[in-house]
């Protein structure tokens, strides 16, 4: 979570819950690290646009079925996610599920996720939906080890959002870039 997904949170009770249900929660934002550090907690940071490109590497390597859950309205379509995994990735066993923004899948949805049997899932629909999704998705796919919200990290990778620059990253700014 960041900041913003925290503060979601706060203001809806079933995203609540799902947050604090989740096996894993990484700080992605550096609002978050200090307000570990007011709380005497130094909590590491790990973004969703780092940490994607790791794990894609380590799929690849290991030959690790990859699902990616892309929201067909979003910046990055799927030709140009294809594009991208096929240049970095090209060992990567991937599927690209394009789909709207909501919190749960249909049946056809679903029966393509499984016939294909991914390990390891990325979605792309934004806070709070991603997360919903997983919640309330995961159950139905028996194949899947990890499920990762990752909001908009497919649209760095795809370039269709420029990052911050590294020393705006270091020192947390890099919120005050997306603002600029």
């Amino acid at each position: 979570p960041n900041p913003e997904i925290i503060l979601q949170a706060q203001h809806n009770e079933e995203y609540f819950y799902i947050l604090n249900s989740a096996d894993i929660d990484i700080a992605d934002g550096f609002g978050l690290i200090l307000a570990g550090l007011i709380e005497g907690h130094k909590i590491p940071r790990i973004t969703g646009s780092d940490l994607t490109p790791i794990l894609l590497e380590r799929a690849a390597k290991n030959k690790i079925k990859t699902l990616i859950i892309n929201w067909q309205g979003g910046l990055s379509q799927e030709s140009d996610i294809k594009k991208i995994l096929d240049t970095c990735w090209p060992k990567l066993d991937y599927k690209i599920l394009d789909t709207d923004k909501k919190d749960h899948l249909t049946d056809e949805e679903t029966a393509i996720i499984n016939n294909f049997a991914p390990k390891l899932v990325f979605v792309t629909l934004g806070a709070p939906l991603q997360e919903k999704l997983i919640w309330h998705e995961l159950k139905n796919w028996p194949s899947v080890r990890l499920a990762l919200a990752v909001g908009g990290s497919f649209d760095f990778l795809t370039k269709k959002i420029k990052r911050a620059p590294k020393i705006m990253r270091v020192l947390g700014l890099e919120w005050l870039w997306r603002l600029l």
